[in-house]
């Protein structure tokens, strides 16, 4: 059992590293295969935290996400969206793993307008990290910043600057955060129907790019498709179903290697789009 919990806590993350795979926060980006995290709509629990400022609801989210049909690999998310004049407040808590070996993570985001066509946010992440069996409490302080500029309508451009403190965890203590550079371009038509790509530089080493789409098919029915680039290719899929109280999305990601992984997000909007 040992054993196991080592291929998941440094095999995993090591692979992560390598930008072999991108981690997901919400059903929405996990079906996109990442692609518009950077310069997308910011979606409750994940995204660029400058795009906040396109969330003119109060909103709470629930995620569900499984890596790879593994139950020791499970994570659960809780987090909020709140308005307030030019800029949106955002938080959440996370918790990740099993009694013997989890971490926690204590989120909290705020995304302002300077103007009709600039946006920037910042991210500031508390982590902790409990491995019984080397009786180890560690703990680390992260932060993310964002930025994103609108040249025309419907048309995004962003930079997202993950983890600006990478030393926290370390090998000894099976490292779980890495550091990357996204930056992404994404076009919505009609409020509706989006197209993005993401570029990732993990550990400013490994370079990978995320294509994806999501299409209404009705007003309340959307579905998505992704896939990452470049050697280990891998896709995403998935779908939404948006009523005006209540938003269900399903993403499901393949690495090439460990499989498939599933995330499940529910999101409650507490008034209609546009009422402030």
């Amino acid at each position: 059992m040992r054993l196991f919990f080592i291929f998941c806590y440094v095999f995993i993350p090591l692979l992560i590293a390598s930008g072999q795979f991108i981690d997901f926060e919400d059903a929405v980006s996990a079906g996109m295969a990442g692609a518009g995290i950077s310069a997308g709509g910011h979606y409750v629990g994940a995204g660029n935290p400058a795009s906040l400022v396109t969330c003119r609801n109060l909103a709470i989210g629930i995620h569900y996400y499984n890596r790879f049909m593994l139950i020791e690999l499970d994570e659960q998310s809780l987090d909020f969206i709140y308005p307030a004049g030019k800029g949106s407040f955002a938080g959440g808590i996370g918790y990740f793993g099993t009694k013997e070996l989890n971490r926690s993570r204590f989120r909290f985001s705020y995304g302002h307008k300077f103007s009709p066509w600039l946006y920037a946010g910042i991210d500031l992440n508390y982590h902790h990290l409990f491995i019984q069996s080397f009786r180890e409490n560690r703990s680390a302080i992260t932060g993310n910043l964002g930025i994103i500029v609108m040249p025309v309508s419907g048309l995004l451009l962003g930079c997202y600057y993950i983890n600006i403190n990478p030393n926290g965890y370390h090998f000894q203590t099976l490292e779980l955060t890495a550091t990357a550079l996204r930056w992404g371009i994404s076009y919505t038509s009609n409020d509706k129907n989006q197209i993005a790509a993401d570029f990732c530089w993990t550990n400013f080493q490994a370079l990978e790019l995320a294509l994806g789409t999501e299409i209404f098919l009705t007003e309340n029915l959307v579905i998505r498709g992704g896939i990452r680039i470049p050697a280990h290719a891998s896709y995403s899929f998935g779908m939404g179903i948006l009523l005006t109280r209540i938003q269900f999305n399903v993403g499901f990601s393949h690495h090439v290697i460990l499989g498939l992984s599933s995330t499940f997000s529910l999101t409650l909007p507490f008034y209609a789009n546009g009422k402030e």
